[in-house]
């Protein structure tokens, strides 16, 4: 495997806005990249929701209720076959 101009690094996090909602991008891929010939390699991603984005003022109280409704999470736990 060859991977050229990497703009991220082969552990960390992030969030991204999918339709207005705050999602938590986890990854650990360092096993996948540099591991051994012998012994497969893995790779785990997680996804986990936030708070909505939406406009927000000091004045206003946030409500548990409306938090509640965006909690996902999606575990990805991939791995290859060994090479041998």
């Amino acid at each position: 495997m060859q991977v050229k101009r990497l703009h991220w690094k082969f552990r960390g996090n992030d969030t991204i806005i999918v339709n207005r909602i705050s999602v938590e991008v986890l990854w650990d891929v360092h096993s996948w990249s540099f591991g051994l010939p012998s012994s497969p390699g893995n790779a785990v991603f997680m996804f986990m929701t936030c708070q909505p984005v939406e406009p927000w003022s000091f004045t206003q109280v946030p409500t548990s209720s409306k938090s509640q409704r965006y909690g996902f999470s999606l575990i990805m736990y991939a791995w290859k076959k060994s090479r041998e």
